[in-house]
């Protein structure tokens, strides 16, 4: 593996970690404001908390799609 695959692959790996960390902070953060409620949810996650979880597992494909790629040569 050449410097600049090395680095490549660093770069992912950075990618990877930082997009699992996010997505899981905000399932957790889903699941507890879930869990608080008894009967049903008061308050369910909002067409922005949605859209921005969306856009998080879409970022963790797309940085894990690269992987793969970057694997493969």
């Amino acid at each position: 593996m050449d410097k600049t695959q090395k680095a490549e692959l660093e770069r992912i790996q950075k990618e990877l970690v930082d997009a699992h960390n996010k997505a899981a902070w905000q399932m957790a953060a889903t699941i507890i404001k879930a869990s608080l409620v008894k009967n049903g949810m008061d308050q369910p996650p909002t067409a922005a908390e949605l859209a921005d979880l969306n856009a998080t597992i879409t970022n963790l494909r797309s940085v894990a799609e690269d992987a793969l790629e970057l694997l493969k040569r």
